[in-house]
């Protein structure tokens, strides 16, 4: 339900000393909590702001609503709203709707070409599976619903090559988002397989997938993933989360060269919850280390905070238990 943007939204990382985008301009970062969003300034300063509201005698606008599915928003190179979204529509940054990504849309990653164009990805239930759709925000053309205004949002792609497993609680997506030379470097979890694309203004190319693990099966958290994605030395890093194996493996760390073709061996790695052999608990997040050496996780059941050495491939738990919100409750706070 929370929203973050950055340099990317979703996955928050910055694009300078990444290959292809080291002209990118720093950026004020947000967290979006419809109708209302926080700003983020330097040394720990923010600032919590309301989202703008149009006139709906005019056109159609937003209200002041909260989110049901997802929420993102989008600050430009001076901090200003540049877009948002609330559940499957796209508003400028008067609160005017200038598209729609379809009803359910659960989660949106934005990778944004220049100031005017804006790859959106997007993923929605359907019945027990999942499907991805890539979407072009584009402010040069007129939108959608109202000629006089700018940004027109169009289908970019569709994800045919996934297909998720069936399960009785449905299948979440997870996206990861990583500047390459020739767009966005795109990983896409669903938690057996992981995709690689190249994101480009004018379409998505699909580059490899790989079965991450035979061993899923159906549970009460089999829809849920994390994943995350850095590059290091002409490797992309890839590490995302297995909730529902029956072998016991509860996260990966995969790796893509320069053209996005998996390279080594992908590691499984089974972190048991201390004290408590066999029980995994379920991943609520991960982050890698600035210096890229390690993934650090939060799991609960209990709840832990630990870290998976990306060499080793061996997992580690902090001596500290943390207060974070249980598996069941996890959806409500996913990014």
């Amino acid at each position: 339900m929370l929203g973050i943007t950055g340099q990317l939204a979703l996955c928050g990382l910055m694009l300078l000393g990444l290959p292809g985008k080291s002209d990118a301009q720093p950026q004020s970062k947000a967290i979006i909590f419809a109708p209302e969003y926080i700003q983020f300034g330097f040394g720990g300063s923010f600032s919590k702001k309301n989202l703008p509201t149009g006139n709906p005698s005019l056109h159609l606008s937003y209200e002041g609503a909260q989110a049901n599915y997802t929420q993102t928003i989008y600050l430009d190179e001076n901090g200003e709203i540049k877009f948002f979204t609330v559940d499957n529509f796209v508003y400028n940054s008067d609160g005017y709707a200038i598209g729609s990504m379809g009803e359910g849309t659960t989660e949106v990653a934005v990778a944004p070409f220049g100031q005017d164009k804006y790859v959106l990805i997007t993923s929605r239930p359907d019945g027990n599976k999942a499907y991805a759709k890539a979407y072009l925000l584009d402010f040069t053309q007129a939108d959608e619903f109202f000629d006089n205004l700018n940004g027109k949002v169009t289908l970019l792609s569709d994800f045919p090559e996934i297909i998720t497993p069936n399960t009785a609680n449905g299948i979440e997506l997870s996206y990861a988002l990583v500047p390459a030379a020739d767009g966005y470097a795109l990983f896409i979890n669903d938690t057996r397989t992981l995709y690689a694309y190249l994101v480009t203004e004018n379409g998505i190319i699909h580059k490899s997938h790989a079965v991450i693990s035979a061993q899923f099966q159906a549970g009460i958290n089999a829809n849920r993933t994390e994943l995350e994605a850095v590059f290091t030395d002409n490797t992309f890093l890839v590490a995302g989360t297995l909730n529902a194996t029956t072998d016991g493996t509860n996260m990966f760390i995969a790796r893509f060269g320069l053209d996005l073709l998996r390279t080594g061996t992908t590691q499984t790695v089974n972190v048991p919850a201390p004290g408590s052999p066999g029980l995994t608990g379920v991943f609520t997040g991960l982050e890698f280390s600035r210096d890229k050496r390690v993934v650090h996780f939060i799991t609960t059941l209990p709840p832990y905070l630990g870290y998976v050495t990306v060499q080793s491939g061996i997992g580690t738990y902090y001596n500290q238990d943390l207060t974070i919100p249980s598996g069941i409750n996890y959806a409500s706070f996913k990014n």
